[in-house]
Parts: structure tokens; sequence; C-alpha cells
């Protein structure tokens, strides 16, 4: 049985603008995901400071790279936001009942439940899957 992707990456830190292996920010870790995993190349988010990752949301949007989907899948982009916009992302995951695979500022990569999520603040969520266009 292999490992979950996601097992190698819990504690890596947060450094701005990386995407791994070693360090991550938020989107670096989903580009990560995506190259790595799925054999997908998102684009880079250059200059990107922490709380801009608004910029991301919209730059997939105009790219149609994601399509809005109601309830989420392995792999999904989750874009969260602790107000009425989103500003961080993660990749969900159906591992230990489901929940989400992101990179925080100050504590790194770590796995959240859906309804750890919650409880840590970030009400607004919204599931992004891979559009089957690009594929």
């Amino acid at each position: 049985m292999s490992t979950h992707w996601a097992v190698e990456h819990i504690s890596k830190p947060w450094v701005c603008n990386t995407a791994g292996p070693d360090t991550f920010d938020c989107w670096g870790l989903v580009r990560w995901v995506y190259k790595n995993v799925l054999g997908v190349d998102l684009p880079e988010m250059p200059h990107i400071r922490p709380h801009e990752w608004l910029k991301i949301a919209r730059a997939i949007k105009h790219q149609n790279l994601f399509e809005e989907a109601s309830t989420p899948k392995e792999y999904d982009v989750v874009a969260m936001g602790k107000c009425k916009d989103c500003h961080h992302v993660g990749v969900y995951t159906e591992a230990d009942g489901g929940g989400i695979v992101h990179c925080e500022e100050g504590t790194g990569v770590v796995f959240m439940s859906m309804s750890s999520v919650r409880a840590n603040g970030y009400t607004q969520l919204k599931f992004l899957r891979w559009s089957e266009q690009h594929t």
C-alpha cells in the first residue's frame, strides 16, 4: 500500500513564493501536488505577498482552469477565506474522512478536517475542480 501524497509534506515550513519540495506557500503546495501527483502544470503566481491570494483566485478563474463544484473530491483546490473573500488555498483530500491539506504562514503544511477548518475561522470555502477541457 502506498503512502498518501500529503504525509511527506506535513510540517514542512511556509516560505513565501516557494513550491517545494522543502518549503511551500499555499499556492506553491497546490502547484506541487498538481505537478507531481497529477502531472498538471499550474501557472506560477510571482510577486504574491501573504494575504494577496485573492489574485490567485481571480487568475485561475480568468484562465478557466477550474470549475466550481458543490461538494469536494480528492485533489480539488479549496479556496478559503475568513471573511467574505477567499484569500488562501489548499487541496482537498478524502483521507481520514475528508479534509484540507494547506500551508499557512507561521504553521507550515497541515491537514485539517472540514470541521477544524471551519472552527479555525475559514467560513468561506469554494471547491474548484480541474476543468475537464484541460486534460
